[in-house]
């Protein structure tokens, strides 16, 4: 079994996010099941790798028979995946003391958790999506972008 950060980091290299990747190709394939199966063995998660159905049962949410889009989701949250996000793909327009903002609104800002969340509905629906509209230049991957859904959309009230 390797380290769940291992695949994640040789996608983030081969796409120019990263520079801690080990060296070699990059298997898509591989990349996009250990995003899936956080065991990355094939398994179900065990209580040591936290997923949404683990979160949301200790939050009393749904049983097993209701269809929850969350429930086996690998576990984001702003400190594992979405401060980094937002700093790599965002900030660069969305901050607050980003001095060209090309055309990105004022109180559009990105540089806190807080206010991220507050904006969730607009991140979700520009840069969460296929083909994303943000950033305008591209750059994100369609992984990042899935994960970015998960966050927003299984982990943040």
């Amino acid at each position: 079994m390797r380290p769940r950060g291992l695949a994640l980091c040789a996608a983030l290299a081969a796409c120019g996010g990263g520079e801690s990747a080990p060296p070699g190709p990059v298997d898509a394939a591989v990349v996009v099941a250990d995003a899936v199966d956080p065991t990355m063995d094939g398994t179900p998660a065990d209580a040591s790798t936290p997923t949404a159905d683990a979160t949301a049962d200790a939050a009393g949410a749904p049983d097993a028979g209701d269809e929850d889009p969350c429930r086996e989701a690998p576990f984001e949250t702003y400190e594992t995946f979405g401060r980094g996000f937002l700093a790599t793909w965002c900030a660069g327009c969305h901050a607050a003391t980003t001095r060209e903002r090309f055309g990105a609104p004022p109180e559009v800002t990105f540089d806190t958790r807080a206010e991220a969340v507050a904006l969730k509905d607009r991140i979700l629906a520009r840069a969460a999506v296929e083909p994303a509209t943000m950033p305008p230049a591209g750059g994100s991957s369609l992984l990042d972008r899935e994960r970015l859904r998960i966050w927003l959309t299984c982990f943040e009230p």
